[in-house]
């Protein structure tokens, strides 16, 4: 069905599952790169793009503003890489949709900071999972780094975002698209049946 281009090393398919429909494409460099978090989906049959982008913005931003801060307790914080980690964090109950993100608060030097992460996790989990990265003289990422078993964390409930399967338009092909972390949200969509039902084909793009 074609051929994929990129610049520099050839992307190589590599088989995320069982299911035949569904094929990574993983760069070479991606271990190595930094950049920042970028996604992308894209359906290839032509769809209708939203006419009311400025209205979901501040629909969002009302959502954000509705949420309420948790406090979760951290399960583990693996380092996935030398600066890439994998945060699990028990809220209790979770309602969220896949694509969503919550806010990560913590308490530095007497000023509560927080900034929004994409959930990797399946809807409905009480556990909630975030991938990050540590960032030079990232004042809350580098805090996230040190968290323990058993600490605590301020997590933003509901999540919140408009990331999600509802905005695409139907089509036989999706193509997911990210570099970095970006890739949490897609985890979580894949995990979804919504996603398996309505495209007969998906293919995950990362680098």
């Amino acid at each position: 069905r074609g051929e994929t281009h990129s610049v520099g090393r050839p992307l190589q398919p590599v088989p995320l599952s069982a299911d035949s429909k569904l094929h990574v494409y993983l760069s070479q460099e991606s271990r190595s790169r930094t950049g920042h978090r970028t996604h992308q989906a894209h359906a290839s049959k032509k769809g209708k793009l939203s006419t009311h982008f400025e209205e979901e913005c501040m629909a969002e931003l009302k959502q954000i503003q509705r949420s309420r801060m948790i406090e979760g307790r951290v399960l583990s914080n693996e380092a996935l890489t030398q600066r890439l980690y994998a945060l699990r964090v028990e809220v209790g109950t979770s309602h969220f949709e896949a694509g969503q993100f919550a806010r990560l608060e913590l308490l530095i030097n007497g000023e509560k900071v927080a900034r929004p992460y994409s959930l990797v996790s399946v809807p409905g989990d009480p556990i909630e999972e975030f991938f990050y990265n540590t960032v030079p003289n990232g004042q809350l990422s580098n805090a996230l780094a040190e968290l323990r078993k058993d600490d605590i964390v301020g997590v933003s409930q509901p999540p919140t975002g408009f990331f999600v399967l509802d905005g695409v338009p139907d089509a036989r092909d999706l193509w997911l698209i990210a570099t970095g972390t970006g890739l949490g949200p897609y985890l979580s969509l894949l995990r979804t049946r919504q996603l398996w039902k309505r495209f007969e084909n998906v293919v995950l793009v990362h680098g």
